[in-house]
Parts: structure tokens; C-alpha cells; sequence
């Protein structure tokens, strides 16, 4: 029986943040790779050895959260706020759909000698585009209608998966088992905006924060928004 190829993955050099989260994926999951870096783009190469699943799936991941999140973060500029619920927001409707979402990208990646994710989205993902923005245009239409930051806080249970919920915990503690780190995404280069996004996205029954002190004030106040 022929084993699969495990894929290279490519990228342009402009999707650093897509290659600092697949290089922080794979080294969380001590897979083992190489950068190579060349004028004009950059490639991930593997070793025979490596599961090409495993590859496939972070590629997977990629692409329901970075590539995902451009779609929808014109949503921003259409609901201008100094404070954090229109991410919060965003990341509530990054969660739609999202495993399942990240099923069918798999199978559409099928079994490659090499996957450019960014080539991928716009040629092969057509599908997965409308409905994103399709719920980009759902929640505009909604943030039209709002007219303070709790009208917004409002929103996001509808768009969070009911049967699990979401509640959150602002309190001193210790950190929280995790079987792996959480790698977040550089959604927008602010680590505070990221990491609401991000805590949204995953739909996370409880958050304990065990120095709060350290923490920005709207991130503090967009948490206990949200557990409220």
C-alpha cells in the first residue's frame, strides 16, 4: 500500500501571520519541519515521516480563522468603538459552523504534494466564502440596529453554539489544564483584541484569569460582559 505524500505548505511572504501560526501549530504538536524562504514566497517542508494529516489539519485551522477573519473584519470599521464588544462579536461568529467548516476543508484539501492556503481560499473555497459572507452581511445588518455596546453583548449568544453555552469567570486562580498550549491567531496585531477573539471563538465554558491585575481594562470588561 503507497502512503500518502505529506504536503508541503506555501505561502507568500506577506501572510506572516499565517506562517507564525502554522510554525506555532506544528511545534505545539512536536511536529518537525523546515523554512525555507525564498524572494518571493515561503515554504514549509516536511519529512516523509510527518502524518500528513496532521499537516492538513493546521492548514485546516488556518483557514477557518485567519482567512475566515478577513472576511469579516470590515465589520469593525462599520461599528467604531474604543472598546472591545465588536470583536467579542466577530469572535462569536468566527465560531459558527467552525468545526464542520474545518471538515469540509480538509476533505476539499483532499491529499496534495502541496497546499497554498491563501491559493486554496481564493480558487478552490467558494462555497465556504459566501457563506462567511453571507454572515458578514447578516451581522451587519444586526450592528445597524444597535445602539450601545450591551445591544452588541446581546448578540453573541445567538451566534454561539446553544447547546454548550458560554460562561465566564474573571477571578484569581491557577492556570486551567490545557492537554496543549493555545496558540492565538494575529488577527490584528493587538494581543489584548486577539485574545477576545480568540476566547470567543473557542466557546470556552469558563476563563480564569490568574493575574488580572496584568490585563487591560477592556479586556477585563469585555470578560465579564460576557459572563454576565
Amino acid at each position: 500500500m503507497t502512503e500518502l505524500p505529506t504536503p508541503n505548505i506555501l505561502l507568500t511572504n506577506r501572510e506572516n501571520e499565517q506562517l507564525n501560526f502554522i510554525t506555532s501549530k506544528l511545534s505545539s504538536k512536536g511536529v518537525a519541519y523546515d523554512v525555507e524562504k525564498h524572494l518571493n514566497f515561503t515554504r514549509i517542508v516536511f519529512t516523509d515521516q510527518t502524518d500528513s494529516s496532521s499537516v492538513t489539519e493546521i492548514v485546516a485551522e488556518t483557514v477557518v480563522t485567519l482567512y475566515k477573519f478577513r472576511v469579516l473584519k470590515s465589520l469593525i470599521s462599520e461599528y467604531q468603538s474604543k472598546n472591545f464588544e465588536i470583536y467579542a462579536l466577530i469572535g462569536a461568529l468566527m465560531s459558527v459552523e467552525s468545526d464542520d467548516e474545518t471538515k469540509r476543508v480538509e476533505k476539499l484539501l483532499g491529499y496534495s504534494e502541496e497546499i497554498a492556503p491563501g491559493s486554496f481560499v481564493e480558487f478552490r473555497a467558494e462555497e465556504l466564502k459566501d457563506d462567511w459572507e453571507e454572515l458578514k452581511t447578516l451581522a451587519s445588518l444586526l450592528i445597524k440596529q444597535c445602539r450601545s455596546p450591551e445591544d452588541i453583548y446581546r448578540l453573541i449568544p445567538y451566534f454561539l453554539s446553544p447547546e454548550e453555552g458560554f460562561g465566564v469567570e474573571v477571578r484569581r486562580g491557577p492556570a486551567a489544564f490545557c492537554p496543549e498550549p493555545v496558540i492565538v491567531p494575529e488577527y490584528t496585531g493587538d494581543k489584548n483584541v486577539d485574545a477576545v477573539i480568540e476566547i470567543v471563538r473557542r466557546r470556552p465554558r469558563q476563563v480564569v484569569i490568574k493575574e488580572p491585575e496584568l490585563l487591560d481594562e477592556r479586556l477585563l470588561n469585555t470578560l465579564r460582559a460576557l459572563g454576565e
